[in-house]
């Protein structure tokens, strides 16, 4: 899922650079999912952001969604980079009605905590406490969150990379979900998507701590 916001007055190329079925994808990370339980509305970890040996198109996030396929929903924010381009932190969507939308906001520190949640009537992304990015709940009040992600992403593998390396692994730690009461651990049940090249995760030696980073095999 790409990092940066469709603005009017952005360039064709950046807009294609932006649309999602152009995008290769890879993953790595962990997640936890519900069975027939209450939904998701909350899910939030600390970064800790290693760079990558070559970054073309690459982000780390916390987001939960709701697991439907073709027609799948999700809420998710974090810490992204381009090659050649300062980090940003980041949030995206994609909503009960289809609506996809992303964007940016100011760069980073290389550790802090993201979070996605509902608040009251409003969705909103907060980074260290801050808020930078609200939307109204109603875009997704029909939609079962049944499943929390903590991953890392390369848009264009094998091109792009996993962040961290062997020697500096990228860590995502303090991995919480909320199912409208309060946050609680993770487990990190399920290895998400382990298929970006040359990528590898693992658990961290701490609950609810995971580690990425890029190797040539």
């Amino acid at each position: 899922m790409n990092i940066w916001k469709r603005r009017a007055g952005a360039c064709a190329l950046l807009l294609l650079l932006c649309s999602p079925p152009a995008l290769a994808r890879g993953y790595e990370g962990y997640q936890d999912q519900l069975g027939n339980a209450p939904w998701y509305d909350g899910s939030r970890a600390r970064i800790q952001y290693q760079d990558t040996v070559v970054v073309v198109d690459v982000a780390v996030w916390s987001g939960i969604d709701d697991g439907r396929g073709a027609d799948i929903a999700w809420i998710q924010g974090g810490w992204g980079k381009r090659g050649n381009s300062s980090a940003k932190v980041y949030w995206e969507f994609r909503d009960k009605n289809g609506q996809w939308e992303l964007g940016e906001d100011i760069a980073p520190a290389a550790e802090a905590l993201y979070v996605q949640q509902r608040n009251g009537n409003q969705v909103e992304w907060l980074r260290d406490g801050v808020i930078y990015k609200t939307v109204p709940w109603n875009q997704f009040d029909t939609v079962n969150f049944m499943k929390a992600q903590f991953t890392a992403e390369a848009n264009n593998p094998p091109a792009d990379h996993i962040p961290g390396t062997l020697a500096s692994k990228n860590r995502v730690s303090a991995a919480q979900v909320r199912r409208g009461v309060a946050y609680a651990d993770t487990p990190l049940a399920i290895q998400s998507l382990p298929e970006a090249a040359n990528g590898h995760v693992e658990k961290g030696d701490e609950a609810n701590t995971l580690r990425t980073w890029y190797a040539e095999d």
